[in-house]
């Protein structure tokens, strides 16, 4: 599973972080919005959208409509809390539903020949537990911070870090390991 493909699934968690950083939250929300709905209708039109895609899209339409309609509502203070808490109920709805979030991502690069391995699924299923307790972590983490340390950026920024790279970590081990058993099965070539 390429980081590129990771990349370009949260880039409009990664635009809100950006731009709200250097702007206001309600810019970084629209401009996550804006950044959502474009890469919906891209996965629209290739019929590949997800999970991820509608729940991020669900979530920075819910922020917008909340930055409209109270531009100074304190909820503000507690999006960091909130999205990785809506990242955790996305990547445990979707292994409720027996299509773990990671399967989409992972499509975009393997072989379409392995999709419905026994072992590919798995892999996805262990995967996005992995960052279902990535991203809850993350959001107990935000709140602690925003709730104790009245709002300390860089213990926000540390607790979303800690989580998230600890993921990403554990999934590109995880692949790596996946990738070698499969080419030592024939299955892939290794690379």
């Amino acid at each position: 599973m390429g980081a590129i493909a990771y990349a370009l699934s949260f880039s409009p968690w990664i635009t809100y972080g950006a731009v709200s950083a250097s702007l206001t939250w309600r810019a970084g929300v629209y401009a996550a919005l804006i950044v959502q709905l474009a890469l919906a209708a891209s996965l629209s039109r290739r019929r590949e959208l997800d999970a991820l895609s509608v729940g991020t899209l669900a979530f920075f339409g819910a922020m917008s409509a909340v930055a409209l309609a109270s531009p100074h509502a304190a909820i503000h203070r507690w999006i960091a809390a909130l999205s990785a808490g809506a990242l955790a109920v996305i990547a445990l709805a979707s292994l409720a539903v027996g299509q773990p979030f990671t399967l989409a991502i992972a499509r975009r690069s393997t072989p379409a020949e392995l999709w419905d391995h026994p072992e590919f699924i798995r892999l996805n299923r262990f995967i996005t537990s992995v960052w279902t307790v990535a991203f809850l972590a993350a959001a107990a983490g935000c709140s602690l911070a925003i709730a104790l340390l009245r709002d300390d950026t860089a213990a926000i920024i540390g607790a979303n870090a800690v989580a998230l790279l600890g993921a990403g970590y554990v999934t590109h081990r995880s692949v790596k390991r996946a990738e070698a058993r499969a080419a030592a099965a024939g299955l892939m070539t290794s690379g």
